[in-house]
Formats: C-alpha cells, structure tokens, sequence
C-alpha cells in the first residue's frame, strides 16, 4: 500500500495540471483563506478524478479503493502545493 501512494505521489507531483493550477489559484491572496481552500480542494478532487479516468481509459484495474486513494493523493498535492503559493505571495505583498 506504501508503494502505491509513492507512486501515485510521484506521478502527481510530476504532472504539470498541479503546478499551474495550484499556483493560479493559490496567488490570489485578498480573498478569505476558505474561498482558496474550498477551490484548491475542488481543482484537487477534478484532477484526481481526471487521473484515475486517464489510468482507466489505459486499462489499469484500480478498483474503488486505490481511485479514491489517488483522489485524495490529488486533493493534498493541490492544497499542499495551492497553498504554500499563497502564504509565499502573502508573504511578500506585506513587506
């Protein structure tokens, strides 16, 4: 099981979808800090659901089990990644 979420954990974070939306989204820094986790927690759950849709048209069986462990792997990349964006910016648009 370890090694199916290094997988997974490695193809997302090769995938350039996390990087441009995360960073797209996570710039906004004016808004509440709700508004981007509810939108980098959305992005996550469609690009999750992208990846499994895109294991599955290669004909890999993941079963319900690992296509929700690859959702949830793309949910905390993109408020992982999302995120640590907008506290950089925030950082730097208050000095």
């Amino acid at each position: 099981m370890e090694a199916a979420v290094s997988v997974m954990a490695k193809g997302a974070f090769a995938d350039p979808i996390l990087w441009i939306l995360a960073a797209v989204i996570g710039w906004s820094c004016r808004g509440p800090i709700a508004t981007a986790i509810g939108l980098l927690g959305c992005a996550g759950a469609a690009w999750g659901a992208l990846r499994v849709a895109v294991y599955v048209s290669f004909g890999e069986r993941l079963g319900a089990a690992n296509a929700a462990l690859m959702v949830a792997v793309c949910v905390a990349a993109m408020l992982g990644v999302g995120l640590v964006v907008r506290e950089i910016r925030w950082f730097f648009a208050s000095r």
